[in-house]
């Protein structure tokens, strides 16, 4: 699990001058969009550039990074990454969950109760007739309750044809989509 992540174009982290005075803060500083984070230990994966502050009554030095994924853990150990395009985008935009699950009366009915906590219900008419039902569902507590009372759920992956055929129909008013067409 992740306490933190974010993709940010410069990262700089500077070893913490407090620590010295008291070890049960952490060692290390890192600044990222404006925020300060506290971190215990620091795993940088890409390359990085010093950046002296000689008039820094805090730091005389730290340390840049560009182009970064940062993911903090549970451990309170950062992970200083290359933030591809992906990245960025799962991110930045905060895509939410796209599943799908087989229709039933009870699942119909359920997704129904809820549909002003999900996204967009779409009924998928897939290749031996069989149909499905693919919906963002925005939130883990959510996906829990749709899992206790159905028994197939699944998330669905950005690469997936049924992903990106959600993605392009979500926004329509075309509640069925037929795959034989």
């Amino acid at each position: 699990m992740n306490r933190v992540e974010i993709t940010a174009r410069d990262v700089v982290f500077s070893f913490n001058k407090k620590h010295l005075e008291d070890p049960s803060i952490p060692m290390w500083k890192i600044a990222a969009k404006g925020e300060s984070y506290y971190v215990d230990h620091v795993v940088c994966s890409i390359g990085w550039s010093t950046k002296e502050s000689p008039d820094n009554s805090h730091t005389k030095g730290s340390i840049r990074v560009k182009n970064v994924h940062l993911r903090i853990d549970d451990e309170n150990v950062a992970y200083i990454n290359e933030a591809t395009p992906e990245i960025w985008n799962r991110i930045e935009n905060k895509l939410i969950p796209v599943y799908i699950l087989n229709e039933s009366k009870s699942t119909s009915k359920l997704l129904e109760s809820l549909k002003t906590d999900l996204g967009p219900i779409k009924r998928i008419v897939a290749v031996c007739s069989t149909t499905k039902l693919i919906v963002e569902i925005p939130s883990e507590e959510l996906v829990t309750l749709i899992a206790l009372q159905t028994n197939d759920i699944r998330e669905l992956k950005p690469n997936e044809d049924y992903y990106q055929m959600y993605q392009q129909y979500k926004n329509n008013t075309v509640d069925e989509v037929d795959l034989d067409d």
